[in-house]
């Protein structure tokens, strides 16, 4: 128990030199100006940013990303870098893509919004590949990583922070094939939504009486209510998963922690 204890201490020692390290604990943007990363890479016809060739990110950088970045070729990004991006906005690595965020113990690489936004995660399609060594990702919808045959590897690194999209699931990191190593590193705050409640039933109709009856002649039975609807059952929650790793992946998983993750409850059923 006091190993298991002095683990946890260390992490979440590790997630607040990190955040540290990474210029702050997210949710704004470093003093200055930032540099666009339209600045730095080309922007596409279809309005995405494509990074086709070997770029580099310098030490230190503040970079705003605007539009959906697709990485074609080699980015590297520096230690002490900030990566600010905007609401809705995604960074796809194609199959020709290698993207590396090379934080260290004194400066990490951030991957935030401003406040209230929510961006759309790193996906690397297959062929591709993605490292991560002391990098924040914080503030996603739906999944911060979501990898598909390709070659990932996070380390010394925090993910937090993803709430569901409108199907109501969430996820810290999606791994499936390729070669995937996750070492020491922190998923947190993964929260589902709640599933919608059923709708009640409608009330029966009410029957009719029945005639008077006359001399000699009995009285007419009156017509029976119908009966009113059944109401629909509520839907379920949405699932919440920290890591999860699909079939026919070479996996590799030391030293990892898995927190607050929060599956949404069922809706109530219609009366």
């Amino acid at each position: 128990m006091r190993s298991t204890r002095l683990y946890a201490l260390v992490l979440f020692s590790s997630l607040a030199l990190l955040a540290l390290a990474c210029g702050g604990d997210g949710g704004g943007s470093k003093g200055g100006d930032g540099v666009s990363a339209a600045a730095r890479v080309q922007l596409s016809a279809g309005g995405m940013l494509v990074s086709a060739t070997s770029e580099t990110w310098p030490a230190d950088s503040d970079i705003t990303l605007d539009e959906d970045l697709e990485v074609q070729g080699e980015l590297i990004i520096e230690p002490g870098t900030r990566v600010t991006v905007a609401d809705g906005v995604k960074i796809v690595v194609s199959g020709t893509g290698v993207l590396e965020a090379n934080g260290n113990e004194d400066a990490g690489v951030s991957f935030i919004t401003e406040a209230g936004d929510r961006w759309l995660g790193i996906e690397v399609q297959s062929g591709g590949s993605l490292l991560m060594t002391y990098t924040l990702i914080e503030s996603l919808e739906a999944v911060a990583v979501l990898s598909d045959a390709a070659t990932v590897t996070i380390e010394n690194s925090v993910v937090r922070d993803i709430a569901a999209d409108s199907d109501g699931d969430a996820v810290g990191l999606s791994l499936t094939g390729g070669v995937v190593t996750v070492l020491d590193t922190i998923v947190q705050a993964v929260q589902a939504n709640d599933g919608s409640d059923g709708v009640a039933g409608s009330a029966g109709v009410d029957g009719m009486a029945g005639a008077d009856g006359v001399s000699g002649v009995l009285p007419e039975a009156g017509l029976a209510g119908e009966d009113g609807t059944v109401g629909t059952d509520g839907a379920d929650g949405g699932s919440a998963t920290g890591i999860y790793i699909g079939p026919a992946t070479d996996a590799e998983l030391a030293g990892n922690m898995i927190d607050e993750i929060t599956a949404g409850d069922g809706g109530s059923g219609g009366a």
